[in-house]
């Protein structure tokens, strides 16, 4: 943990860099137009949806440790998921309008579900080394 406001305040920074830079790629993502070839199994790109906005929500996790200390554990997870899953919401309103591209209620899910668990398992990576 940084030790003192300037090294706090560059610690904090970095991670919502961080957080920024993700959302980036992520609409870079959803930017590309859809694939004709088809997934190597039913529902794969729910398990990708999934597995992207668990990075998200970790990331987002990890810098809300540091924004607010004081929010406890299940409030900051809560916050994580729900901002995350904003993004993702915001995410699918974009790929609408992405050629070959479709808005899908159940990525919307998987989102939210990813973010969720993203958060939940950073907090406990947190907890533990903090320990």
């Amino acid at each position: 943990m940084p030790q003192n406001a300037a090294d706090t305040r560059i610690s904090l920074t970095i991670r919502w860099v961080l957080v920024m830079l993700y959302c980036g790629y992520l609409f870079f993502l959803s930017s590309l137009p859809g694939s004709d070839t088809p997934p190597p199994f039913p529902h794969f790109d729910k398990i990708m949806h999934f597995a992207l906005y668990a990075v998200l929500g970790a990331l987002v996790l990890n810098a809300l440790l540091l924004q607010a200390p004081a929010i406890g554990f299940g409030k900051r997870i809560l916050l994580a998921a729900v901002l995350c899953a904003l993004y993702g919401v915001t995410d699918e309103i974009h790929q609408h309008f992405v050629p070959t591209r479709n808005m899908d209620a159940l990525d919307m899910a998987a989102n939210a579900l990813g973010s969720a668990f993203g958060a939940f398992a950073a907090h406990r990576f947190a907890s533990r080394k903090a320990r």
